[in-house]
């Protein structure tokens, strides 16, 4: 989403099953790291990689940039879904995307 400076170095699977390691014979490591459901909710979906960033980048992380640059980035029928997750996320999230100022634009 552009949201980051940072260079992945290794990835990272989000998973509701136990949280483990695989190695690969090429000696590349696969990491599954166990999220509750409610993190998973948009899975495979543009909208769930915006929500994944915004949990990333957590409570002191996301601005009012951070709410446009996404909505710039997704459809606005990708941004609609997000939104209408938002009872899923915690207030304080929930709050910076559905605030008219931080371009949320309004609740559900």
């Amino acid at each position: 989403m552009g949201l980051s400076t940072q260079v992945v170095l290794k990835e990272v699977f989000l998973t509701s099953g136990r949280s483990r390691k695989i190695q690969l014979e090429n000696g590349r490591e696969i990491v599954l790291r166990h999220v509750a459901p409610r993190k998973l909710v948009l899975a495979g979906r543009p909208a769930g990689v915006a929500l994944t960033a915004l949990w990333y980048l957590g409570k002191k992380g996301v601005s009012t940039e951070t709410i446009h640059q996404i909505r710039r980035r997704l459809s606005s029928e990708e941004f609609e879904v997000l939104k209408k997750e938002a009872h899923l996320m915690p207030a304080w999230m929930r709050e910076r995307l559905l605030d008219p100022r931080e371009g949320g634009g309004g609740g559900r």
